[in-house]
């Protein structure tokens, strides 16, 4: 029992130890607070200053990638100014070859016009040639009355003088005296009033029994053909019509024509003028030459 009460007064005196605070131990607790403050706020100021130095790192690699993009700009305009100055120089030289070569390539550029026109002026004469056609026609009239398709039509006459000629043998289709009014479709530019004629002409008409008539010279005698038995045609026809269209088979109101073998008048006869009776066969020979060519107008 008296050792129990010991225990309990052992308890007691320890618990009342450790409920007061000595002095002492107050003093620490004071000075715990003040330092546990201090490295908070230490520990504050330690927070910011490596904020700062990473804001500051941040600052400094975008400095650095800014002096790289500089640095290789301007790395590219040294490139680029050594390739204007590689240009320049070409250039340069490029134009003194120009400049020696003007003369040449005047005159290149002179030789070749004066070409062009050589040519021009030949194309033109050439299509002026193709277009320069003409043809000596001839409608038969038998008793003074067109015979139908009874037409005669020579080739082109040439520019060298020399004769188209065409023949054709026909059936009468009535009978009477056979004439021969002979006209020339021409595209050329003579035959036209008080110019020279389109072309001189003959005809020659054909029974079949040594009588016929052929084209006299022209009297007073032509001073283009002489005593020659080619009649001068004074006035060209159109070529063609666009309100006709027979003009490919017989005369046509636009034909100028002369009548070649009226006899008598621009004819001699063979012994005497043909008369032909229905059904008989005949032969109109026309022959035409253009007397009048030009070696510079290939539509005269």
């Amino acid at each position: 029992m008296q050792r129990i009460t010991f225990a309990l007064a052992a308890v007691a005196a320890l618990c009342m130890v450790i409920a007061v605070p000595t002095a002492s131990a107050a003093k620490r607790s004071k000075t715990d607070k003040a330092q546990n403050k201090a490295l908070k706020s230490y520990g504050k100021a330690i927070k910011k200053q490596r904020a700062a130095q990473r804001r500051h790192a941040a600052s400094l690699k975008k400095q650095n990638a800014a002096v790289n993009t500089l640095t290789n700009s301007a790395k590219s305009l040294n490139g680029a100014l050594n390739d204007l100055k590689t240009i320049a120089d070409r250039a340069d030289k490029t134009a003194a070859g120009i400049t020696a070569g003007v003369p040449a390539i005047v005159k290149g550029l002179t030789d070749l016009r004066t070409g062009l026109l050589a040519a021009g002026a030949g194309l033109t004469s050439l299509r002026t040639l193709a277009t320069s056609t003409e043809y000596g026609i001839g409608q038969v009239y038998i008793a003074g009355a067109a015979a139908p398709t009874a037409f005669v039509e020579t080739p082109n006459i040439p520019d060298e003088a020399q004769q188209a000629q065409t023949s054709q043998r026909f059936i009468a289709g009535t009978a009477g005296a056979v004439t021969v009014r002979v006209g020339v479709r021409s595209n050329e530019s003579d035959g036209v009033q008080g110019g020279a004629a389109a072309a001189h002409c003959r005809v020659t008409v054909n029974d079949g029994t040594n009588t016929g008539t052929s084209t006299a010279p022209q009297n007073p005698v032509d001073s283009v053909v002489g005593a020659a038995p080619f009649y001068a045609i004074p006035l060209k026809s159109p070529q063609t019509s666009t309100t006709e269209t027979s003009f490919g088979f017989g005369q046509i109101s636009t034909d100028n024509v002369v009548d070649l073998s009226q006899a008598g008048v621009n004819s001699t006869n063979v012994p005497g003028a043909p008369t032909v009776a229905i059904g008989q066969s005949y032969e109109v020979s026309l022959s035409c030459i253009d007397a009048t060519p030009s070696a510079t107008d290939p539509s005269a």
